[in-house]
């Protein structure tokens, strides 16, 4: 699911073939049915999205009981320059915080981890669990 259809066009080259289906959509509403998969991505996204919040529970929305969730994005960083040039609306995350976040939306975070490339930006990797409903 991508809101850009040139962003679509470039994953349908590379992974053309495959058993994918793309979808035009926002990730604050999802074009996807409750519980239609098990296993959402959010990869470097939460930080271009004014309501990281929602977004994380339309994951969970459309996550299987027991599903997963793995989350690439940016750790907090200064360089404000970022606002304007790539229309972020959030400097990176905190990892506490954005572990918090993932686990008042219904996961169980099962590992996390930092890394960096060779960019300036460091990264946070979290990958949860869907809470059973008769868990919460």
């Amino acid at each position: 699911v991508d809101q850009s259809d040139n962003m679509l066009d470039r994953a349908k080259k590379s992974l053309g073939g495959k058993n994918i289906d793309f979808r035009i959509g926002s990730l604050q509403h999802l074009p996807l049915r409750d519980g239609e998969v098990k296993l959402a991505v959010l990869s470097m996204v939460l930080h271009h999205v004014p309501d990281f919040i929602n977004a994380i529970k339309e994951a969970n929305r459309v996550t299987s009981d027991s599903g997963k969730l793995i989350i690439s994005e940016l750790k907090k960083h200064k360089f404000e320059e970022m606002r304007d040039n790539f229309a972020d609306f959030y400097l990176g995350f905190d990892e506490g915080d954005l572990c918090e976040a993932v686990e008042s939306c219904g996961y169980r975070v099962l590992k996390k981890e930092k890394g960096k490339g060779k960019g300036k930006l460091e990264c946070i990797f979290i990958q949860a669990e869907k809470i059973r409903p008769a868990e919460n």
